[in-house]
């Protein structure tokens, strides 16, 4: 999978994992409101998000924890930067800190597992057409 093909993709499981989350809890009622402006802002933490790691990359850390640990790092501090000032995150106690820490780390999983799989498949059809010929 090409680069930016692949943080297009992660940008897109990203969203659809928060947005997944989201609902969820507001049907368990830990979210007040789900609207428009909370979902855009929340693209737009997520394409900046991105970017960053893109440019990341160029960094080449040889270690993949490290890299993880990083990546993880960079997402949390970004989402609560922009997302506090925001009102998409709220943090009113240290519950609300790690709940929101939770989901943070959950949508970063999912989203590495995603691409991680992606690639391996991608790997897989490339190494078929290969044996193919």
């Amino acid at each position: 999978m090409k680069r930016k093909d692949q943080y297009f993709f992660g940008s897109c499981t990203a969203f659809t994992t928060a947005n997944i989350i989201t609902i969820i809890m507001h049907f368990m009622d830990k979210q007040s409101t789900i609207n428009v402006n909370s979902e855009i802002f929340l693209i737009l933490i997520i394409i900046l998000i991105n970017i960053i790691l893109y440019f990341m990359e160029d960094l080449r850390i040889k270690s993949q924890v490290i890299h993880i640990t990083f990546e993880f790092i960079i997402t949390s501090i970004i989402t609560f930067l922009i997302g506090i000032p925001l009102k998409v995150i709220e943090i009113a106690s240290i519950y609300d800190l790690v709940e929101s820490t939770l989901i943070i780390a959950l949508v970063y999983g999912i989203t590495i597992l995603s691409i991680y799989i992606s690639t391996q498949n991608d790997a897989e059809d490339i190494n078929k057409k290969l044996l193919e010929k």
